[in-house]
């Protein structure tokens, strides 16, 4: 548990990277129109304030899931760059990409206890 948090943490603290971001959006854009409104709608608005604040034009041309373009390299840098740090966003990634790899669940037990290695069903004595 504690490393499962400690992970979560870093990856706040640290954001993601623009390959991270890219998985994201790529994952996104897979799933089906409603739920990329839905999931984009809550991210952009974390990062809209951040993107008025500074000015830029990306509020138009990010404001709506429809106007992604990942090949686009400068739109990739300007999602890069307004939501690396999106808690949303990194939620999502972690779900998505981390989470399912590195939480596998195995069907057998990895770990023994004394009374595991101590079972013989058949009586022999070993050592």
């Amino acid at each position: 548990d504690c490393a499962l948090a400690l992970s979560i943490l870093s990856y706040y603290y640290d954001g993601l990277t623009i390959d991270e971001v890219k998985q994201s959006f790529q994952n996104l854009l897979s799933l089906g129109e409603n739920a990329q409104r839905q999931f984009y709608s809550k991210w952009f608005k974390l990062s809209v304030m951040q993107m008025e604040a500074e000015g830029s034009d990306c509020v138009e041309s990010l404001n709506c899931v429809e106007k992604i373009d990942l090949s686009n390299e400068i739109q990739l840098n300007r999602l890069q760059y307004f939501y690396h740090r999106n808690m949303l966003v990194i939620n999502f990634y972690l779900n998505t990409h981390i989470f399912p790899v590195e939480l596998e669940q195995y069907d057998k037990r990895l770990t023994a206890t004394s009374w595991n290695l101590a079972y013989n069903p058949s009586g022999n004595i070993v050592g």
